[in-house]
C-alpha cells in the first residue's frame, strides 16, 4: 500500500467555532505573548525583587533582564507546592504559576498570604475567571488554536502601555 506525502500538523488542530460577539475574559487586555505579560506588569509594578519558582522556564525569565528587576528563585515540594517562601520585604512581590490548571487550592492559599504582591501565571488554566486582587495572566495559545499567542492580563488598576506588545487585535 502507497501512502501519500507526510506532513506536519503542527502544534495544534484547528477549532473553528462562530464569533459569538463576546469572548473569554472581557476585562482583560490582549497582549502577543506570556513574556510581554511579565513585562507588561513589572513596568505597572516595578518591584525591588520577585520570588520565581525553581520551575520556569528560561523564556519565562526574559522579561525581568529586560525590565532590569532582580528575582530570586525558590523551591517547590514534590506536589508542586512551595517551600522556604520568604516574608516579603518592601516591593517584593511573589510570582506563581498554576502548574497544568492543577494547583487552585494552593494558589488561593498564597492570594489568602499575600494579597496583591502575588503574581499569578494562569497560563495552564485559561478557563480560570481571574482573581480578585492580584495580577494574573493566561494564555489562549495553549487551548486554541489561533495564529497569534494572545494573552489576557488582568487587573483592577492597569496604565495601557501595551501597544508595542499588541499585533494585528482588532
Amino acid at each position: 500500500m502507497k501512502h501519500g506525502p507526510q506532513r506536519p500538523i503542527g502544534g495544534f488542530f484547528e477549532l473553528e467555532v462562530p464569533h459569538t460577539g463576546s469572548r473569554p475574559h472581557p476585562n482583560a487586555v490582549a497582549l502577543s505573548t506570556g513574556r510581554s505579560c511579565t513585562l507588561v506588569i513589572l513596568e505597572q509594578l516595578k518591584p525591588r525583587l520577585v520570588h520565581v519558582p525553581f520551575h520556569s522556564c528560561a523564556a519565562s525569565l526574559a522579561p525581568f533582564e529586560k525590565a532590569n528587576v532582580p528575582f530570586r528563585f525558590y523551591g517547590l515540594n514534590e506536589d508542586l507546592s512551595p517551600n522556604d517562601l520568604p516574608e516579603l520585604g518592601a516591593d517584593e512581590y511573589i510570582l506563581w504559576i498554576n502548574y497544568y490548571g492543577l494547583c487552585d487550592r494552593i494558589t488561593d492559599g498564597l492570594k489568602a498570604r499575600f494579597g496583591n504582591r502575588l503574581i499569578i501565571d494562569d497560563t495552564h488554566a485559561f478557563f480560570n475567571e481571574g482573581h480578585d486582587g492580584p495580577w494574573s495572566f493566561t494564555s489562549a495559545r495553549k487551548y486554541f488554536g489561533v495564529p497569534e499567542k494572545l494573552i489576557p492580563v488582568r487587573t483592577k488598576e492597569f496604565h495601557d502601555t501595551t501597544a508595542p506588545f499588541r499585533k494585528g487585535l482588532g
